[in-house]
């Protein structure tokens, strides 16, 4: 998939797009320990208005879930998480819980629409408006 507000990033990185005020995706992304991924780039989709909405005409929600884009291949929800879990591997006690949990598509598949409903519902507790409405 053809993202032109990505293009001035280098070819080959590793982007990953997620919903900063969500206290349970930051956490995810420091856990993880993302940043220290070679040509990773992480950004907050609410600082990439441009992005959102070029992701949501392409039927892409990051209301709905995660975004991973390596080379042409996006990877959205279960299916980010799933590319994460797999790119990280097992060098920490959290990202070898991950990877049990999500290293099988069918069960990041599974599990992330129940882990997504639980974020919705933390979001509206704390006042934050859906990524879509801003």
């Amino acid at each position: 998939m053809e993202l032109t507000s990505l293009s001035h990033y280098p070819s080959g990185s590793i982007i990953i797009i997620y919903d900063g005020d969500c206290p349970f995706c930051r956490s995810y992304v420091g856990l993880t320990r993302l940043r220290e991924l070679a040509d990773t780039i992480l950004l907050d989709a609410r600082e990439e208005p441009g992005l959102c909405r070029e992701l949501l005409v392409k039927g892409v929600s990051l209301d709905e879930g995660m975004v991973v884009k390596i080379n042409d291949d996006v990877y959205h929800g279960g299916d980010a998480i799933n590319r994460i879990t797999l790119l990280t591997g097992k060098n920490t006690l959290f990202n070898k819980f991950a990877y049990l949990l999500f290293s099988k598509p069918v069960v990041s598949g599974f599990a992330y629409p129940v882990l997504r409903g639980i974020r919705n519902i933390t979001l509206r507790l704390l006042g934050k408006k859906p990524i879509h409405a801003e």
